[in-house]
């Protein structure tokens, strides 16, 4: 059962009667169908104001109180009482569609989206000749270990920053939709770099789609589940890249593990240091903290040696878009090398 109350300020018993009807019909006709399996009482609290001063001359907030202790709010601002509740209403709605999704499993929700997009690429694949298919398959296979590494790549830095979960989705399975997204395009004797452009621009499509929805959904985690492996050590063990962690010596520490040993070899310092290896694994690991739009053309213009021009068709850049945040990139890398030391 929903109970609604209306406080309104600013204006006589009449419009306040008139609003809590207004108010009734709305969410009986648009919250009641959304709400419909909600146990126990529900509340929603509505706050409607008259002011003076200020070009919003109305505002109007939204609260309703679910069970489990969850609130959801919303609020709106216009000229008039009407509009200001109209857009507090939307927001509202919009939330609690939010809510129910949430509740009812975020990862479901993403392979769902993700099995949509699957089948309008297979119904779009129909249409394209057997022999188109063959031919770009053909000119793909090549393509498929850079095109995995670099996935893998971008997917374990995804993780390691918390834009996407640990498991899903899969290296295989962003390889396989960027795949069959370009065998739907219907091309045939096209270059490999032109093959590679496209499948790198899908990949990326498909990571981006995947960051969208966890951004917009959120993610529930049981409290009666394990926790997952930290994120940090899974972007490790994908990309071979190791991250040093400060050691903090336990109870089983003895004596002769402190003790200098003269039969190794010197440790190497800043001053002794001869190769850039370790300031190319220090600056691997500092990838996690670029903008996503920076670390891909840092990775495919450092790492995978493209040309620009393809970064920029790979990332729907302009040119000069793309060389800009290169070299910001470049110079984000060059200062906390210097701030570390090499």
């Amino acid at each position: 059962m929903l109970k609604i109350t209306l406080t309104h300020e600013g204006s006589d018993h009449a419009a306040h009667q008139s609003l809590q009807a207004a108010v009734e019909a709305w969410a009986s006709e648009h919250l009641g169908p959304l709400l419909a399996g909600y146990p126990g009482d529900l509340h929603l609290h509505a706050t409607v104001k008259h002011h003076s001063k200020g070009a919003a001359k109305c505002t109007a907030h939204l609260r309703l109180h679910l069970p489990r202790k969850d609130v959801l709010v919303a609020h709106g601002e216009a000229i008039d009482i009407q509009s200001a509740l109209a857009e507090a209403e939307k927001r509202l709605l919009r939330e609690v569609k939010k809510h129910k999704e949430r509740l009812h499993g975020q990862a479901d929700y993403r392979r769902k989206a993700r099995r949509a997009r699957l089948r309008q690429l297979k119904a779009a694949q129909v249409a394209v000749p057997e022999q188109v298919q063959t031919q770009t398959r053909h000119g793909i296979e090549p393509l498929l270990p850079q095109l995995t590494r670099i996935v893998r790549h971008e997917l374990a830095y995804l993780r390691a920053s918390g834009e996407l979960p640990s498991q899903d989705p899969s290296v295989q399975d962003v390889v396989d939709e960027a795949v069959l997204a370009v065998l739907t395009q219907g091309q045939a004797d096209r270059p490999a770099e032109t093959l590679l452009r496209e499948l790198l621009r899908e990949a990326f499509r498909v990571l981006d789609a995947e960051v969208e929805a966890r951004r917009r959904h959120g993610e529930i985690v049981s409290l009666q589940s394990s926790p997952e492996q930290d994120a940090v050590d899974q972007a490790e063990a994908m990309v071979q890249e190791e991250l040093y962690e400060f050691y903090q010596p336990d109870e089983a520490l003895q004596l002769s593990d402190i003790v200098a040993d003269d039969t190794l070899p010197a440790i190497e310092t800043d001053e002794t240091r001869t190769d850039d290896t370790s300031a190319r694994d220090y600056g691997l690991g500092r990838l996690v903290g670029l903008p996503i739009v920076w670390r891909r053309v840092w990775m495919l213009a450092e790492l995978e040696r493209l040309a620009m021009a393809d970064i920029a068709a790979v990332l729907d850049l302009e040119l000069a878009r793309a060389e800009h945040l290169l070299a910001h990139a470049r110079a984000f890398f060059d200062a906390h090398l210097r701030q570390a030391g090499f």
